[in-house]
Parts: C-alpha cells; sequence; structure tokens
C-alpha cells in the first residue's frame, strides 16, 4: 500500500542519516587520537572541504595552532 512504502522511505532516509552520524563521529573520534599525539614541536593545518577547500588553520607550529 502507499502507507507502506511511505514508511520504508522514511525508514531509509533514517538510516542513511544515522550513517553519516556514525561517520562523522568516527572522524571526530579519529581527530582526537590524532591530535592528542601532536608534539608541541608539530605542525599542523586545517582544511576543510566541500566543493572547494578551505583553509581554517593555515600551516604553522603546534604551539600557535592549538
Amino acid at each position: 500500500t502507499e502507507i507502506e512504502e511511505d514508511r520504508r522511505k522514511a525508514e531509509s532516509e533514517q538510516d542513511r542519516f544515522g550513517s553519516r552520524h556514525d561517520r562523522a563521529q568516527q572522524a571526530k573520534a579519529g581527530l582526537d587520537l590524532f591530535v592528542s599525539r601532536l608534539l608541541p614541536q608539530d605542525r599542523v593545518a586545517m582544511i576543510t572541504f566541500s566543493s572547494t577547500p578551505e583553509v581554517v588553520v593555515p600551516l604553522d607550529d603546534l604551539s600557535k595552532n592549538r
């Protein structure tokens, strides 16, 4: 029936949203681990991207970027 089809669509959309949330949480955990292992003399930068890259934090000594 039409109602059953609508429910399947809603479940599918929710599943995809949950998957993105899980990936975001895993990415954050990975980034937290990476940052926790940095040494004061390390140089870091942060670049985000969607359709184009954007330098959020330019490459510099960790003591200046933390």
